[in-house]
């Protein structure tokens, strides 16, 4: 994320870092939890 990203400084990279873990951690899929995003795959282990 951050290198896809500009980051003319470190104030816009401190702007920005919420959004890019929001992305990351809750619409993101990963291939180690099989294409899923960490907020699916946690309510998955939550539901079974």
């Amino acid at each position: 994320y951050v290198y896809l990203n500009d980051r003319p400084d470190a104030a816009t990279v401190l702007t920005k870092l919420a959004e890019w873990f929001e992305d990351y951690n809750n619409y993101h899929p990963h291939s180690g939890l099989k294409m899923m995003s960490p907020r699916e795959y946690r309510a998955l282990k939550v539901a079974s």
